[in-house]
């Protein structure tokens, strides 16, 4: 497992580290974490760049709480881009069961009023959005439940590779 250790004002307490990014608090924002992207071996800004046009597609997929760039981080001679992201409250660890049973049923509703098929995983025809757990889903400050970090496939294959 990677390490990630940082000394920055603005990357604060350090929350949680995910399957591609280390997640901390804003320094300057209490409303908004920061997620340093590890999941690839960037050693150059056009490589980021490259990368960062498909990641920003997440944006587009409903019920995904809204990602922005910030910048980057540069260590052990590699570049890791460096997003923001709306604070959300993650659900409460939960059995597998009882998130089929309370919540699978309130994102099917949801995600068909907005035009996806599908239970658990779900298409419009053009776009898949898969990975949808307890672990990447939770409230807003409005009470709204979203998805944070979410897998989005494209017809034919996925968007983005996190390895």
């Amino acid at each position: 497992m990677e390490n990630l250790t940082v000394d920055s004002p603005i990357l604060g307490d350090f929350i949680d580290r995910g399957s591609s990014q280390f997640v901390f608090k804003n320094g300057n924002n209490p409303n908004e974490v920061l997620k340093v992207y590890t999941g690839s071996k960037f050693t150059s800004i056009p490589e980021i760049k490259e990368f960062h046009k498909q990641w920003m597609k997440r944006n587009k997929l409903p019920l995904q709480e809204r990602i922005n760039f910030k910048g980057y981080l540069q260590g052990d001679n590699r570049i890791y881009p460096v997003y923001s992201q709306n604070k959300i409250q993650p659900l409460p660890d939960m059995s597998q069961v009882r998130f089929q049973k309370e919540y699978v049923p309130q994102i099917d509703k949801l995600m068909n009023d907005l035009g996806y098929g599908g239970s658990g995983t779900y298409t419009n025809g053009k776009l898949t959005v898969g990975d949808i757990s307890q672990y990447n889903m939770g409230y807003d400050s409005k009470g709204n439940l979203r998805f944070f970090d979410a897998d989005v496939y494209k017809k034919g294959g996925k968007l983005l590779d996190r390895n």
